[in-house]
């Protein structure tokens, strides 16, 4: 069957049908549940989107899944996307440069916007009426002077499909020509200002202070959190630097911001009588204890020589090329049931610091190609920021069962493997 022929009989599409909106931890990644089907004739649950085309019901139908999301333009989403619950078939999405150039294209993202689309691997058993959930978390980023973004993230996410042929090879560039088999918006959900802001917490970088040796110099730090207070975001703060000999401190241990509040603290740091004079840094870090997320702020403490001049430098921070080495492990032993409210202790250990992707995987029996096959699948991702020597960041998930976990961590181009096993 030639490319027009099929198209014309089977542009495949895929249709919203719902969504859920939450967030990660306290104040982590914002989540989105989101619910689609393939389109199927006379199916008023699953119909067939703005175009009306629908799928040949035929198991030989091959064909890819495209879902492109309109995020805020500083918003950072992964590479792929494994989908892995629908009723036939798992597949994975991946970022596609093409798709996202027709987006702009047909629909242009509204200003301070952009289109992330991702094109999926094939899936040969194109089947009309399938069902299919993923979950699609966002980084949630700061304004330019560090504040919690109050911008919705996710405006708004559109849905289609295409055919996968002799003619029509699946890594062949995304053109929206339903005649070629294309349907690049069968659908679209929009969220806008209805879209989960969720809790964040942000910490400014202070202002250089300039103190000589022998005195105590005292760095304010501004702390800005967005959201509804909890019990649960409550922050303990602690402090480090880089001047040798001396200890930060910082003037509280606790941190409980009221709703959407600016507080302020401050870091003390006893200049030794000895210090060589420098610039250096002084990196003070919010904490959940609970969960493990930590959001940092980094100041610079000059110390002038005797002719009150400070050396010309930058910080005396590890400099960013020192190579950035992974470590991770994970608590063993633990019993399953216990995850969910206790929580799964996650250790990275880094040359330096670093934001990492942390993945906890486990093997699920899956259906693909009509048969039970035994796979990797993902069950839970965490974005964090791991200060050098070490973190921690505990999973909590009722998805764990007892066996073998996987646990991934990724940073810069750099990943390391370990692996725990649940009771």
């Amino acid at each position: 069957m030639g490319i027009l022929a099929a198209a014309v009989s089977s542009s495949g599409c895929v249709v919203w049908r719902g969504s859920i909106q939450g967030q990660i931890g306290v104040i982590g990644l914002i989540e989105y549940k989101l619910d689609g089907c393939v389109s199927e004739r006379n199916n008023p649950l699953c119909d067939g989107g703005d175009s009306d085309t629908f799928p040949v019901p035929s198991p030989g139908i091959a064909g890819q899944l495209m879902m492109g999301f309109e995020v805020d333009a500083a918003a950072q989403m992964a590479d792929t996307w494994p989908i892995g619950t629908f009723q036939v078939w798992e597949t994975t999405l991946r970022r596609n440069a093409s798709y996202e150039v027709e987006l702009n294209r047909l629909n242009p993202p509204a200003a301070g916007r952009k289109w992330v689309g991702y094109v999926s691997d094939v899936v040969t058993n194109w089947q009309p009426g399938v069902l299919g959930s993923a979950k699609f978390p966002i980084d949630q980023i700061a304004l330019a002077d560090g504040s919690p973004n109050n911008r919705p993230l996710l405006e708004s996410v559109v849905f289609g499909g295409r055919l996968v042929t002799v003619e029509a090879l699946a890594d062949r560039p995304v053109s929206c020509d339903v005649l070629a088999g294309t349907v690049c918006i069968d659908d679209r959900y929009v969220i806008g200002t209805r879209g989960f802001q969720g809790r964040d917490l942000r910490l400014l970088t202070p202002a250089p202070v300039t103190t000589p040796p022998g005195q105590t110099a005292v760095i304010p730090v501004v702390a800005k959190f967005r959201g509804t207070a909890i019990p649960e975001a409550i922050f303990s703060l602690r402090a480090r630097t880089t001047l040798p000999g001396a200890t930060a401190t910082v003037n509280v241990p606790t941190l409980a911001p009221p709703t959407d509040s600016t507080s302020e603290v401050s870091v003390s740091v006893p200049v030794p009588a000895n210090a060589a004079p420098g610039a250096y840094t002084v990196t003070i870090t919010a904490e959940i204890g609970a969960t493990g997320e930590t959001r940092t702020a980094t100041g610079v403490l000059n110390v002038p020589g005797p002719n009150g001049v400070v050396p010309v430098g930058g910080p005396s921070d590890p400099p960013a090329s020192t190579p950035l080495t992974l470590r991770v492990s994970a608590k063993r032993g633990l019993p399953a049931w216990r995850v969910p409210t206790k929580g799964l202790p996650v250790t990275v250990t880094t040359s330096r610091s670093t934001t990492a992707i942390i993945t906890l995987q486990q093997a699920r029996r899956v259906r693909a190609g009509g048969r039970f096959v035994s796979r990797l699948v993902v069950i839970a991702r965490r974005r964090a920021v791991i200060n050098a020597p070490s973190g921690r960041v505990v999973f909590r998930s009722r998805k764990l069962r007892p066996g073998a976990v996987r646990v991934t961590v990724s940073a810069e181009g750099v990943q390391a493997r370990g692996r725990t096993v649940l009771r």
